[in-house]
């Protein structure tokens, strides 16, 4: 056998040796979920503009110069360059019932193969003014059927014991502000000095979770029977309704917002009187106060509550 032969032949054995090796020591499965690294993505603010965006909360994958034109409109310069070779761009847009002072991407993670999660950060205060966002990241190459999911972490900036403007707010947040303990200080008719029921020893339990409220009344509470018959000592439970309610009994629906509608009828004006469907809405909290009006009562009373805190 000739020397050439001889390399040759052990050449092709070493070959197969490294394959029979490759196969029995496989690469490691990954571990998820892994931590990415990304590069956050912005438009030059004067000559560049996003558009035709679904402002949905879903997250476009987009692969090419082509598809990224779609959503861009630029007037005097050009937009930052992209390698679609080696990456990928995300895009994500939403809208917020408030203002936004601050919005940042988190982190990037991969779930699994071709599953990835995106998560948000957006900071709002107590300004109801609908504002519409948007964010981008540029990220390594990835399969454009592959799933990215949002995770939006709410970070709410506002002062819960001073709201002037409570009824203006989304229910989640009202729901937020009035979730809870209170201890019950008056009844007043919003055109009358006079305080109609002055209210000790009673207290209210708001769950919002459960839709139900339960109002305890002490031995030394001062305060008739009429108004809050079929919710003492037992819990109230209720839906919410958004409708036109009103504050000053000459103008009528000054606003729309949220009502607490009990699904138990009150008898009006005294027990034996005529059933009627009522519920709570609120119109602010201010140090810690909250001022509750009744929808559908007829002497349009409110009360104020003062947040326990235990």
């Amino acid at each position: 056998m000739t020397m050439k032969k001889l390399i040759l032949k052990l050449t092709l054995l070493l070959l197969v040796l490294a394959g029979i090796a490759s196969s029995c020591n496989p690469e490691p499965e990954k571990e998820y979920p892994i931590e990415l690294s990304f590069t956050e993505y912005s438009l030059p603010e004067t000559s560049c503009q996003w558009i035709n965006l679904p402002y949905d909360e879903k997250v476009l994958i987009i692969n090419s110069k082509a598809e990224l034109e779609k959503y861009i409109s630029c007037t005097e310069s050009t937009y930052p360059t992209i390698d679609f070779a080696k990456k990928s761009l995300l895009l994500v847009s939403g809208v917020s019932s408030n203002k936004i002072p601050e919005i940042s991407i988190s982190h990037l993670q991969q779930l699994a193969a071709n599953k990835y999660s995106l998560n948000i950060m957006v900071a709002i205060n107590n300004i109801v003014e609908e504002e519409r966002w948007v964010k981008a990241l540029t990220m390594e190459k990835t399969n454009p059927t592959s799933n990215v999911e949002l995770r939006i972490t709410l970070d709410i900036r506002i002062d819960f014991n001073n709201i002037p403007n409570l009824y203006e707010q989304p229910l989640p947040i009202i729901k937020k502000i009035i979730d809870g303990k209170w201890q019950f200080n008056f009844i007043i008719h919003p055109h009358s000095i006079m305080i109609y029921q002055k209210i000790y020893d009673r207290h209210v339990t708001i769950d919002t979770k459960n839709n139900s409220v339960h109002v305890i009344s002490g031995e030394n509470a001062h305060l008739n029977g009429n108004l809050w018959n079929g919710f003492l000592h037992t819990p109230s439970f209720f839906s919410w309704e958004r409708k036109d309610v009103f504050f000053d009994v000459f103008q009528p629906n000054n606003y729309t917002t949220y009502v607490m509608q009990f699904d138990n009828e009150l008898e009006f004006p005294k027990p034996g009187g005529i059933p009627i469907k009522v519920g709570w809405y609120f119109d602010k909290i201010i140090d810690s106060v909250l001022y509750v009006f009744w929808d559908n009562l007829p002497a349009c009373q409110y009360c104020e509550f003062s947040r326990i805190i235990e």
